[in-house]
């Protein structure tokens, strides 16, 4: 009980912030809007069906949904130079094992982590879309 109240409770122990939510603001001082939308889709709307931290899955798989929210959202899907990049960065932080075919998380508490917050909801994927697109594509062509 003690490890949930310092993850995911700091109201009821005092704390001013819980592990849950530092872990969400250093994700969003790191990385791109791009890398944390791929992370989001991955963490709670694959992963979090299954409830299976360990699966490995389609990268090609991944891609595929990541560009059909981009097209929920009436946004064209990233370029392939941008997502390649967002993918290599993932597995450079440790966040994503890529094995070139598949992926998965590295370590099996993110995704309860990032399925627990409120924040990372098709809401917040779609506003992570919606600033990719005004702030980040493009830039470095």
């Amino acid at each position: 009980r003690d490890v949930e109240n310092v993850y995911y409770e700091a109201e009821r122990t005092g704390m001013k912030s819980t592990f849950a939510s530092y872990f969400e603001s250093t994700l969003g001082m790191n990385l791109s809007d791009l890398e944390r939308t791929i992370l989001y889709i991955f963490a709670t709307l694959i992963i979090g069906k299954e409830r299976d931290p360990s699966i490995h899955y389609s990268k090609e798989s991944l891609i595929l949904k990541v560009n059909e929210l981009f097209r929920d959202c009436h946004i064209v899907p990233p370029p392939e130079i941008d997502m390649n990049r967002s993918f290599a960065y993932l597995a450079m932080t440790g966040l994503l094992v890529d094995s070139g075919k598949t992926i998965r998380m590295a370590y099996p508490i993110y995704v309860d982590i990032l399925h627990r917050l409120e924040e990372a909801d098709h809401n917040k994927i779609f506003d992570l879309i919606a600033k990719y697109d005004s702030k980040e594509r493009g830039k470095d062509e």
